[in-house]
């Protein structure tokens, strides 16, 4: 199971199968990753999820991919910042 298709997560996914000259059937396709996970922990199928999604159901194959995602912010810049957001958006600068 991966996500949509037209998804960053399913297209690095299948990339990566890609370079080591495999080539998944993909039987079922859903979002989010939460219902993935939840699919796979009762034995409906196999996935490549985020290490943050491994629990006492999933049992863990390290495929030795290299998978990474950027990922950004977005805030309203009308609304008044925190303290705290303000120095967390500082950060990731």
């Amino acid at each position: 199971m991966l996500p949509a298709a037209q998804t960053y997560t399913s297209q690095i996914t299948l990339a990566e199968f890609e370079k080591k000259g495999l080539k998944p059937k993909i039987t079922m396709s859903n979002n989010p990753l939460e219902s993935i996970r939840m699919l796979v922990s009762i034995g409906l199928g196999w996935s490549v999820l985020p290490k943050t999604l491994l629990n006492q159901d999933l049992q863990q194959l390290d495929l030795h991919f290299e998978m990474n995602r950027q990922l950004g912010m977005v805030w309203h810049p009308a609304r008044t910042q925190s303290r705290a957001v303000q120095e967390l958006i500082e950060m990731m600068r």
